[in-house]
């Protein structure tokens, strides 16, 4: 989605600090892993500049919902007023 809006810049902020290192360093990466890790890599190096950032769940309420809503196959058109408050309270914190 970001880049199909042409964001120059990014920061991701992931709560799992192996994914963090996994993309941020030059980790060795189990074969089933390796092509999704290089995957991120790839589309992170087509921004201008990006930072990938370790953060607690707690603090990411968004991608926490996301996930539980990926999970559980919940119906996202009752959720989308939600995302937007805790993506404005995700912002101000």
């Amino acid at each position: 989605m970001a880049k199909n809006i042409r964001v120059a810049k990014i920061v991701v902020k992931l709560d799992a600090q192996v994914a963090v290192n996994l993309i941020t360093y030059m980790y060795k990466t189990k074969k089933s892993m390796k092509s999704i890790v290089m995957e991120c890599k790839n589309l992170l190096q087509e921004f201008e500049e990006y930072m990938v950032q370790h953060t607690c769940r707690e603090d990411n309420r968004v991608v926490d919902i996301l996930a539980k809503m990926g999970s559980h196959q919940v119906d996202t058109s009752a959720i989308h007023y939600h995302l937007l408050f805790f993506l404005l309270f995700d912002m101000k914190s």
